[in-house]
């Protein structure tokens, strides 16, 4: 059998992933949690209610963790590629693993269901948040998420890496059919991309390599229209010496 080559993805395959995250604006307006820079993210002013934050991937920053402590919710962050939290709080829960598409001690791995089942408040407790930064394991992560774990997540904040794969048919079908898995529950309602990259044209779509954004469960959404102003105010750049990249047209509108 001859050799087979992985074929590129369509442009109307390219462009319809890309339209399943173009963001909305709700009746929560958002508001900025964290760093002033990279670490700090957007999230609807919808906390009240929100009991507990998940957090995998610290490296040296906790300061969304601190804000979100300020307003009552409490913090789990796994990462391996640390023994210890750079700063302690008494709201914070820290374990030293990888978080991953499977349970598995000899890599030292954790699957976000059993994170969750593990630490979670009664769902009559009130809500999660997901804020999750992983350095490209979050694709493996989300696919292998139980529907009824993400509905846990009042909010999502993402940061996406390697999005440039959506130009290859292969990593177009795997990404899309998480964007999908995420918009059955949840409307994006804030798309920035890191300044660390500019964006790639692929079939002649800007692509942009790392995004981050942010999703709000469907219950909590009472009207949406098309979000017409990009960056948002609160907007910063990621990298502070190196220019800002503005979200291009066909990641925010038809």
């Amino acid at each position: 059998m001859g050799m087979v080559l992985v074929s590129g993805a369509k442009r109307i395959d390219i462009v319809s992933a890309i339209a399943l995250l173009r963001p909305v604006t709700t009746n929560h307006p958002l508001i900025r949690l964290g760093s002033p820079n990279d670490g700090g993210y957007l999230v609807p002013d919808d906390l009240a209610g929100v009991v507990a934050c998940f957090s995998p991937g610290v490296s040296t920053s906790v300061d969304f963790e601190l804000d979100a402590a300020t307003r009552g919710i409490r913090s789990f962050m796994v990462d391996a590629s640390i023994d210890s939290l750079p700063q302690e709080n008494e709201s914070f829960t820290f374990d030293s693993l990888w978080l991953g598409a499977r349970d598995d001690e000899e890599t030292n791995t954790i699957s976000l269901d059993s994170w969750v089942a593990k630490y979670a408040p009664d769902p009559t407790d009130g809500d999660l948040l997901l804020q999750m930064d992983i350095e490209d394991a979050e694709w493996v992560t989300l696919g292998a998420t139980s529907r009824e774990t993400l509905s846990r997540f009042r909010i999502i904040v993402l940061e996406l890496h390697d999005l440039t794969s959506l130009g290859s048919r292969k990593g177009n079908l795997y990404m899309r059919a998480i964007f999908e898995k995420l918009r059955e529950q949840f409307d994006v309602v804030h798309a920035h991309p890191n300044n660390c990259f500019e964006p790639e044209r692929i079939k002649g779509v800007p692509i942009h390599p790392i995004l981050e954004i942010t999703l709000l469960r469907k219950d909590r959404v009472e009207f949406t229209h098309e979000t017409e102003r990009f960056p948002h105010s609160l907007d910063a750049r990621n990298v502070t010496n190196r220019p800002d990249v503005r979200l291009r047209p066909v990641w925010h509108r038809q």
